[in-house]
């Protein structure tokens, strides 16, 4: 039911937010005595996470919002995804082998701001599993836009593939459960289009959007 939903939600943005909380505070305490650089490196850490977080959920709460509208207008796809893919690569600190495919001249109607969002969310966790491999695929069809983000990781078990884009939901244990996936799912969704996950022929998972 959405209300025990709603409550998994809250229970889950407290957990969240318990941890870095946590270590906050004892980092605090320890500093009180014994102050080291290392101790304020990890507190910075910790504020950051909780600086993420807290913008996750206001972007996926605005986008859940029933009145919510994405600011449609044309835009030159290739060189988007070539901004965001650049983007990636230069945030990569594992040296991974990094591959762009796209067709010629593609246009998508859409909203740029979340489109970038939503390549970049893709693109980083796509990274954060990788063992050796990303690749970004653009191309056109019959049924629409196709955007593709793939990687040569584990992958996604399919009995686990209809619950990854809820909130707070890790493929992996100990992989990062945080609302990346549901909101790109919501980015999806205000554009008319389709966002799955599937098994990539890297070996990994392939995230496949499909926008008409």
């Amino acid at each position: 039911t959405l209300l025990a939903s709603q409550r998994q939600m809250h229970a889950s943005v407290s957990h969240e937010l318990r941890t870095p909380l946590a270590r906050l505070a004892a980092a605090i305490d320890l500093t009180e005595d014994h102050p080291k650089a290392t101790l304020f490196d990890g507190m910075r850490t910790d504020i950051h996470e909780l600086d993420q977080l807290v913008d996750e959920l206001l972007t996926l709460s605005r986008l859940q919002d029933p009145g919510a509208r994405a600011a449609l207008n044309d835009i030159d796809l290739n060189r988007l995804a070539c901004e965001r893919f650049e983007a990636a690569q230069r945030g990569d600190q594992r040296e991974l082998n990094w591959a762009f495919e796209a067709a010629d001249n593609l246009s998508l109607r859409g909203d740029a701001r979340l489109l970038a969002r939503l390549l970049d969310n893709l693109l980083t966790n796509a990274a954060r599993h990788a063992q050796g491999a990303v690749a970004l695929r653009l191309s056109q069809s019959d049924d629409g836009t196709h955007i593709e983000v793939a990687d040569d990781g584990p992958g996604v078990p399919e009995a686990q593939r209809a619950t990854l884009f809820d909130p707070f939901v890790s493929a992996s244990p100990g992989g990062s459960a945080g609302l990346g996936l549901a909101i790109c799912r919501e980015i999806a969704d205000l554009h008319g289009g389709t966002l799955e996950v599937g098994q990539s022929d890297l070996g990994g998972a392939s995230f496949h959007l499909v926008v008409s």
